[in-house]
């Protein structure tokens, strides 16, 4: 692995292994959503990733601020905070506030 993060992670590049998996999720079957589904199928998504992925050293996940649905999920399913900030990106939808959640490799 050993990839230097995107752009969009350099901001907390000093908490988010050059080596960690970037993943983005989205559950899109509205009743499904609020029912707790999320945290189980994030945590399945991760210890698959794990598996095919040995020698990742974590997962890290990028979600806006004002997403608390999302970010609970995350924190259910062991992620853990790491940065919070402002980034500029080019889709206006995916702008502003976000947090970083990161969750390690279970076997290390």
């Amino acid at each position: 692995m050993g990839l230097a993060p995107p752009p969009v992670w350099r901001h907390a590049a000093a908490t988010i292994p050059t080596d960690a998996v970037r993943i983005d999720y989205l559950i899109g079957v509205p009743t499904l959503v609020g029912r707790g589904v999320g945290p189980e199928i994030i945590g399945h998504f991760v210890d698959d990733t794990c598996r095919q992925l040995p020698d990742a050293s974590a997962i890290a996940v990028s979600v806006q601020q004002a997403n608390q649905q999302s970010w609970r999920a995350l924190e259910k399913a062991g992620f853990r905070r790491v940065w919070e900030g402002t980034r500029q990106i080019d889709d206006p939808s995916d702008a502003g506030p976000r947090y970083i959640y990161l969750r390690h490799h279970p076997t290390r």
